[in-house]
């Protein structure tokens, strides 16, 4: 992530360090999913999101995965770090649209604070990194696009992305 991009998500979402991040294993609904900045000008709305986070291995890395309405990444090991109930999580995740005729590699973040009933402050970044040929659906490459949870808290449920 260049300088310049890492100023922008720093204006709208925590980067949280540490190497001690908080047990965050589970799954969690982000309901309703607001944008909160878009560099490309964006201000559609988007789906409620779905995403789970594994158990980590030991060595930073953990499984996550998300689903939102009909596109879901392919459950890369993403990097967890931060302290007490704080925490960042990062990942490169590869996406299949359209049973495959148009795929895009995001970098994702995650932060929040891990609490009982979800993670609150919960915000999420992507970063566009590439893409195939789309016809004008996606973003294009190098827009940021920086989420959260309208109600303030990404609850923990049963459902699996």
């Amino acid at each position: 992530m260049s300088k310049e991009v890492r100023q922008v998500v720093e204006e709208y979402m925590p980067i949280y360090e540490g190497n001690h991040p908080p047990n965050v294993e589970g799954c969690y609904w982000v309901s309703p999913v607001q944008l909160l900045y878009a560099s490309d000008g964006c201000d559609a709305e988007f789906y409620d999101m779905l995403f789970s986070v594994g158990s980590p291995d030991g060595m930073g890395r953990t499984p996550y995965r998300e689903r939102q309405h009909h596109v879901s990444g392919d459950g890369t090991p993403a990097c967890i770090v931060g302290h007490a109930d704080c925490f960042t999580l990062y990942t490169l995740e590869q996406v299949d649209m359209a049973e495959g005729e148009v795929t895009y590699q995001t970098m994702t973040i995650v932060s929040g604070r891990k609490r009982a009933e979800g993670i609150v402050d919960y915000r999420l970044a992507l970063i566009m990194v590439e893409k195939s040929a789309d016809h004008g659906l996606l973003a294009d490459q190098q827009v940021v696009r920086i989420f959260a949870d309208g109600d303030g808290i990404a609850r923990e449920t049963e459902e699996r992305p």
